[in-house]
């Protein structure tokens, strides 16, 4: 097929004058992306942008380095032919001017390519004009890079420490008493980048210091270091002595706890570090609760251990504990007290609305709270009475005081609200006869009642028709009755309706006309027969 192409292409050209003005302009390939790990493809293209004249076929020559892997190449759907092998021969029935596509394709980096810069580049590169003369292009080449893979270093070095540097070993070991150290790292490949050299503090104990060198290609490579700063710093984290201002110790600088009792409001505490080069924290005047108080007195040696010493210090408490009452008192009753019961009740008539309690404490150096005036309200009134003594120990005394109830009885039977659905009626509670027009058989009554204590019934409401009357009996608790009566008009057109319904169902007439024309078919079709059964046999007698 494409030497038939380039046969019919070559004789048309011999044959057709060669008066056409030459084409001008340029054939471009471009990839995307430029930079390929093995195994990664780019998308190429082909372009051009032709002045001069109309285009009717072209061909051209797709050339890729040796790590490249030519892929398919598509054809635009502007052109007929085809690009088998990476060569080009295509041809169209409409000729094509300015800027067009020619086709696409792809190429792929072998396996095991690193670190190299292959070409895509077009050859052989002619497009034919109308007349099919043949001129020929000069196309641009594009570079496709390689990214290298090598992600080793060629020189690693510490500072206070000297290691035997092998590319491919990652782990080293060293020992070096200082507070810092620089590490000096080269790749292999300028390529590549490292991260973690430098000048880098060191704790005391063993030190994780990690080199990562990241090839061109992403690939990365960990050389570690593991430094061990030797930790010379004093251990000792004891007492040389411990004491207080108003206490005994009997100090021993392996024992860490103490407890002394006191009966001043606090005390002092003095601790000094048996190393110059420890620190004490916990030291100090303290203030006392009564009872238990702890501190704890922490020692820090220079090398960050640390020892605690626990002073339990125990305050006594001297104060009264006495919280009792010496007496409990009312204006409304008599109070059988005595000190130990905590619990009182009363009852009182209703006409007593207010009481004063007096209480007494055992012990001047008690308070007391909750006694007082106080007003009584209907049925039951608890009022706490609270001694705290000088301790700060609580005792609650209860008294109880219940004030007689006077029932009172609620006489109103009036209706709150009345609502009837689909009817608006102007209610007032003191209204008491109401007219509906409806052509329902029952109405949704909804009523609300002013007294909760009453209640009520509706009578009538079924079967309504005109003149019915729907009553709403309200009663009270005593039995008194209040009653709302709803009168029901229904129009005219329904009462007729009503009636004749009534009439037909009284008097039901049956329609005797169908039934008597039948009758009188029938009978006038026998005597037919008869007549024309004795005809024929007359006529038959007659003959004989």
């Amino acid at each position: 097929m494409k030497k038939i192409l380039i046969l019919i292409i070559t004789i048309v050209g011999i044959l057709l004058p060669l008066n056409a003005k030459a084409l001008s302009g340029n054939v471009t390939v471009s990839c995307a992306p430029t930079k390929l790990n093995p195994g990664e493809i780019a998308n190429c293209s082909i372009k051009a942008n032709v002045q001069g004249g109309e285009v009717s076929s072209l061909h051209a020559k797709i050339n890729t380095g040796t790590n490249l892997t030519l892929g398919q190449v598509t054809v635009s759907s502007i052109w007929a032919g085809d690009g088998d092998g990476g060569i080009i021969d295509l041809y169209t029935d409409t000729n094509k001017t300015s800027a067009f596509d020619i086709a696409t394709f792809t190429v792929t980096a072998k396996t095991g390519v690193y670190g190299a810069t292959s070409t895509v580049s077009l050859s052989e590169v002619a497009l034919y004009d109308k007349a099919f003369n043949e001129n020929k292009f000069t196309a641009n080449t594009v570079n496709i890079t390689h990214p290298s893979n090598v992600n080793t270093l060629s020189a690693l070095s510490i500072s206070g420490a000297t290691i035997n540097f092998e590319p491919n070993t990652t782990t080293y070991s060293a020992t070096i008493d200082s507070s810092s150290t620089t590490i000096n790292a080269t790749a292999t490949d300028a390529k590549a980048s490292i991260s973690g050299a430098g000048t880098k503090s060191l704790n005391y104990g063993t030190n994780k210091l990690d080199i990562v060198v990241t090839a061109e290609n992403g690939t990365q490579k960990t050389y570690t270091i593991n430094v061990t700063r030797p930790d010379n710093r004093s251990k000792d984290n004891n007492l040389s002595s411990l004491k207080l201002n108003n206490g005994t110790i009997n100090f021993v600088s392996s024992t860490t706890t103490y407890n002394v009792t006191v009966d001043d409001a606090s005390t002092t505490i003095t601790a000094t570090a048996k190393d110059s080069k420890s620190t004490v924290s916990g030291a100090g005047t303290k203030n006392l609760n009564y009872g238990a108080n702890k501190f704890d007195i922490v020692v820090t040696a220079e090398n960050g251990t640390q020892k605690t010493y626990t002073v339990n210090v125990t305050r006594k408490d001297n104060r009264d504990s006495n919280n009792y009452l010496s007496s409990l008192k009312t204006t409304v009753g008599q109070v059988d007290f005595y000190k130990e019961k905590t619990n009182y009740s009363l009852s009182v008539s209703n006409d007593i609305t207010e009481v004063t309690i007096t209480a007494t404490a055992a012990s001047q150096k008690s308070t007391v709270t909750g006694a007082g005036t106080k007003n009584l309200v209907e049925g039951e009134n608890s009022f706490i009475i609270k001694v705290t003594a000088e301790n700060q120990s609580i005792k609650e005394y209860k008294i109880i005081i219940i004030r007689e109830k006077v029932e009172t009885v609620t006489t109103n039977n009036n209706l709150k609200k009345l609502t009837i659905t689909d009817h608006n009626i102007d209610f007032n509670p003191d209204t008491k006869e109401y007219t509906i027009k409806t052509e329902k058989s029952t109405l949704d009554i909804i009523v609300e009642l002013e007294n909760s204590e009453a209640t009520y019934e509706v009578i009538g409401n079924e079967d309504l028709h005109d003149g019915s009357i729907i009553q709403i009996i309200v009663t009270d608790k005593e039995g008194n009755n209040n009653i709302y009566r709803i009168n029901i008009d229904k129009p005219n057109d329904v009462l007729e309706s009503e009636e004749t319904s009534k009439d037909e169902q009284k008097e039901p007439t049956t329609n005797y006309v169908p039934i008597i024309m039948i009758s009188i078919f029938i009978i006038l079709l026998v005597i037919t027969i008869i007549l024309f059964i004795r005809w024929k046999k007359y006529r038959k007698e007659k003959t004989i």
